[in-house]
């Protein structure tokens, strides 16, 4: 057993306006936070060895969704090793409609963050980002999500995706790549190269659906992973059965990998009931 402890504050508000009539609503909200996260020696990504059977194997990330890892059940990486810092930002949020049937059509948050005794990173400002969501149509959502390094002058993340729904099928897919110091010690084929992912969901009856996923490394140039998925979805619950393969490759530093194949059996809890996969968070 691992634990990771964060301790954080966060102070915000939120200021109104409205436009069109009062079709169009605007939400400005500036924000600071500050958090700690003293990761202990067992978590931190500089001090673990080669053996990635040392890792903390994490079912979920720390940055959610917005890591491609999350969108695939197999690949964890490790949690943060270590952060303390402060993060000013401002989200606006751009509403179209009338309540109830108000909808979003744009949300995006700018932030930059300053790092303290961070030793993953140099210290002072650490990153300059932006997470946005654009909903042109109730089942359609494009996302941004960038980090940017100005004292290294290095692209330190950029994931750029599509997800569309339409009666009982969804299409997702995009294009990630990183560059982050934390990643170079524990994933080093992955860091500072292209993933390109996609996926297909189709439901079955009212409780039934099947999908397929893949990823591949533009950098490296082989398949990462092909997966197929069965699942059953109750009022609360969804249940997964999950069976996925690696092709062997040969990565460009010479080292060959083996085929790789898993089979997993997932319980995930269900979103709020009538949100469509554009409204999810």
């Amino acid at each position: 057993m691992r634990n990771l402890f964060e301790l954080g504050a966060n102070v915000n508000t939120k200021i109104y306006g409205g436009f069109d009539e009062g079709k169009i609503l605007h939400v400005l909200q500036p924000y600071a936070d500050y958090s700690l996260i003293p990761a202990s020696r067992d978590l931190d990504a500089r001090s673990l060895p080669g053996n990635s059977d040392q890792h903390a194997y994490a079912f979920d990330r720390y940055d959610n969704y917005r890591e491609w890892r999350d969108l695939f059940g197999f690949d964890n990486a490790l949690p943060v090793s270590k952060w303390h810092g402060v993060r000013l930002g401002a989200r606006n949020l751009l509403q179209t409609g009338a309540p109830p049937r108000r909808r979003t059509l744009l949300d995006t948050d700018i932030y930059a963050a300053a790092i303290f005794d961070a030793d993953a990173t140099s210290s002072g400002l650490g990153l300059i980002g932006t997470r946005t969501r654009f909903i042109p149509h109730k089942n359609l959502m494009f996302r941004l999500n960038t980090d940017f390094d100005p004292q290294d002058g290095v692209l330190r993340y950029f994931d750029l995706n599509a997800d569309w729904a339409w009666q009982r099928h969804s299409l997702s897919g995009g294009w990630l790549r990183r560059d982050d110091p934390v990643f170079a010690q524990t994933l080093r084929s992955e860091n500072a190269t292209g993933i390109l992912y996609g996926r297909y969901n189709q439901s079955v009856a009212r409780a039934w659906g099947w999908g397929v996923e893949s990823r591949y490394n533009t950098g490296e140039r082989h398949v990462d992973e092909v997966a197929a998925t069965l699942t059953y979805r109750v009022d609360c619950l969804t249940f997964q059965i999950r069976a996925s393969c690696r092709p062997s490759y040969t990565s460009s530093s010479g080292i060959h990998h083996d085929t790789n194949n898993k089979i997993a059996f997932l319980v995930r809890l269900n979103p709020t009931p009538g949100q469509s996969p554009a409204e999810m968070e």
